[in-house]
């Protein structure tokens, strides 16, 4: 049921979103947990977060940031037994790892994203940002919506980043 109901969230959420090329208008919020409670497709990503220690440990007292959100049914895509570890409570260094891959220093726009062309997250990794047919990715996760809040930019995509 769970599955289904992420199924639906999400090809709503696709028929609704608006173009996040570098011309698009990007919805305000107040700030990240509301874009995320917005989004609505987001549980196993918010869990994840408390799980860590919450968004200031996630996030190392910077201000400012870009939050790159996998979906529920990416994370489903990980297969039961890859999400049963990640959630783990015992694994709070892997879950902070893996969340880093998900945030980029600064609050960084479509347009300025597209023109970097690659992008460091607070983990280390290098992805190619590219923005094709007015769809803007990271590597090969698509932004399905974006929203800008007051702590800097949230796009939530479709693939969990390796």
């Amino acid at each position: 049921m769970r599955l289904f109901t992420s199924a639906i969230l999400v090809g709503l959420l696709m028929s609704f979103a608006t173009s996040c090329g570098s011309n698009a208008a990007i919805p305000q919020m107040e700030d990240f947990n509301a874009a995320l409670k917005k989004a609505g497709n987001t549980t196993t990503y918010q869990m994840l977060i408390a799980t860590a220690g919450g968004m200031p440990q996630l996030l190392g007292g910077k201000v400012k940031a870009t939050l790159i959100v996998p979906t529920d049914d990416a994370f489903n895509q990980l297969g039961v037994q890859a999400l049963m570890d990640l959630m783990d409570a015992q694994k709070t260094a892997e879950q902070i790892s893996m969340l880093k891959k998900h945030v980029l220093n600064l609050p960084l726009s479509p347009k300025k994203l597209a023109a970097m062309g690659t992008v460091t997250t607070l983990e280390g990794n290098s992805i190619p940002v590219k923005n094709e047919s007015n769809v803007l990715s990271f590597g090969d996760a698509q932004v399905i919506y974006s929203w800008q809040t007051e702590e800097g930019m949230v796009y939530i995509v479709n693939k969990v980043i390796k």
